[in-house]
């Protein structure tokens, strides 16, 4: 059952590379953009764990701390996204992420928390680094490539984060609240961000739809709320150097399947890429 919800939020988040590069198509990669993206995101989030929690939204200290560290990353891994997805091509910022979002939580369930490297874990890792290596086009400035080892290191502090409170059950809040707790800091945040942001003219010679914002802006905040927050209830029962691994291969699945809907051109690389994603995932789960 468990990774079922992993399965489902490697499903949300596939969907939400495709509200974030719409987002950025339509409103540039400034600075204030990405600030408002951030801004508007959490507050999606924030509205949608307040339905799950039925309004009754639970504090402690511990969690309060490790949701001020998650907001700051937070946002400035949303910033870093739309930059690198300015510059790099989507497939070298998927790899970035994803592996950032794999490895360092790994680490820390392997070396942090003691959790037992298997043949099973190791097996899959490797097949989920292979996946996300060999489909990638490697075409990239070093500026560019600054912005993708940015989104690297901190999506996955989010992840460390996000393990780190699941471990101490006993001075932690639910998942849900632990969510609202990181969004409604991020929204502040940002808010007093914008203060220091002049509106520009224009953004890059761009026409802003406010629909096509709205749209996804909402879409992003609700994939990536609920998505976490399934990820969250998965680490109570599944180990983070298992449940990130197969999050990530699931990812590259559904990246995949949204390219191919969208009749984006399939190389063999990239063909290949998702069988051997595919084939990580089984191993994963089996």
């Amino acid at each position: 059952m468990y990774y079922a919800l992993v399965i489902t939020a490697a499903v949300l988040f596939g969907l939400q590379f495709f509200f974030n590069k719409l987002y950025q198509r339509q409103n540039g990669s400034g600075l204030r953009s990405a600030t408002i993206f951030a801004l508007g995101t959490s507050l999606v989030c924030a509205a949608a764990m307040l339905c799950i929690q039925k309004f009754r939204i639970e504090f402690s200290a511990y969690s309060f701390c490790l949701a001020v560290l998650s907001a700051i990353i937070l946002i400035a891994y949303i910033f870093c996204s739309i930059k690198a997805m300015e510059k790099i091509s989507l497939s070298l910022y998927t790899m970035f992420g994803m592996l950032g979002g794999m490895v360092l939580p790994f680490l820390v369930g392997v070396f942090g928390y003691g959790e037992e490297l298997t043949a099973k874990k190791i097996l899959s890792a490797v097949l989920v680094l292979f996946a996300l290596t060999i489909g990638t086009d490697y075409k990239a400035g070093g500026k560019a490539i600054f912005y993708g080892i940015a989104v690297f290191f901190l999506n996955g502090l989010i992840g460390v984060l996000s393990t780190v409170h699941q471990a101490k059950t006993e001075l932690c809040v639910s998942s849900a609240s632990f969510m609202f707790l990181k969004s409604i800091l991020t929204a502040a945040i940002c808010l007093c961000l914008l203060i220091f942001f002049r509106k520009p003219k224009q953004i890059d010679g761009r026409k802003t739809s406010f629909v096509k914002t709205f749209i996804s802006v909402t879409g992003y905040g609700i994939m990536n709320g609920i998505g976490n927050w399934l990820v969250l209830v998965a680490l109570n029962f599944i180990d983070a150097s298992l449940q990130y691994t197969l999050l990530t291969g699931g990812t590259i699945l559904v990246s995949a399947v949204i390219s191919f809907l969208m009749k984006e051109k399939f190389t063999l690389k990239t063909i290949l890429s998702v069988i051997v994603a595919f084939g990580a995932t089984v191993v994963t789960i089996f």
